[in-house]
């Protein structure tokens, strides 16, 4: 009964985070990292960042290739979303993606394509963790994962906004696994996508994200764990 309590609670928790702070987050300038969410009245709750704009791109065929075959991985239809390339109206050229999880929207930025494509687990990393944004574990339930000393001890250091970010990252991973991607591939890929010259803006920490190298070291602990854990 206490356990059914506790879950319940969680789960309420959670509903209660993502009505406050994850559907309202701080302006793109302040965002450092893949996975935001910008809710509005258009597209059916959401809204692409005014500061961006779709692009028609041909590099949009590779994006659906690997869409699907990470979207099958996860039980979910490829052809009930939309993923779309966007450029930065202002001109700014970084690696980014972005979420709209009810809507099933996906963006991502030429410049990540840009940089990632040469190396498609990376590309496929990054998509994943937008498709992981509409079906993640509660920070509260990666809490009592049997983690390392230094593990926990890094994961606790973190906020609880950046904590879900974690928890996007590690789905993503298990995405990966299912569509057949080995964990070395996914350790790569992390770094990989750090070491771009887009990717300037994900080294640091912010308020919605961990700094990338935390997250490259959270990501690689969760896959040490092994298979079984994937499995659950």
């Amino acid at each position: 009964m206490r356990a059914l309590i506790f879950h319940h609670l969680i789960k309420v928790a959670s509903v209660l985070f993502l009505l406050t702070v994850a559907d309202h987050p701080p302006s793109i300038k302040q965002l450092a990292g893949y996975g935001e969410l910008h809710a509005k009245e258009s597209y059916g709750g959401c809204a692409l960042d005014p500061e961006y704009e779709l692009v028609h791109h041909t590099a949009r065929r590779h994006l659906l290739y690997l869409f699907e075959d990470i979207a099958e991985a996860a039980g979910q239809a490829p052809d009930t979303y939309s993923v779309e390339l966007i450029r930065n109206r202002g001109g700014e050229s970084y690696i980014n993606a972005m979420t709209c999880s009810s809507s099933r929207l996906i963006w991502v930025s030429v410049k990540a394509w840009e940089e990632l494509h040469d190396y498609e687990p990376a590309l496929a990393l990054l998509i994943a963790h937008e498709l992981a944004h509409g079906d993640l574990r509660s920070p509260f339930l990666l809490r009592t994962d049997p983690m390392q000393e230094t593990e926990r001890h890094l994961f606790q250091s973190l906020t609880y906004r950046q904590q879900w970010e974690v928890s996007a990252d590690q789905r993503a991973a298990e995405f990966m696994l299912k569509a057949g991607y080995q964990p070395a591939q996914i350790r790569a890929a992390a770094r990989y996508i750090l070491q771009q010259e887009g990717a300037t803006h994900l080294i640091p920490a912010s308020f919605s994200h961990p700094s990338g190298w935390d997250r490259v070291a959270l990501l690689g602990y969760y896959l040490q764990r092994g298979e079984s854990v994937f499995a659950k």
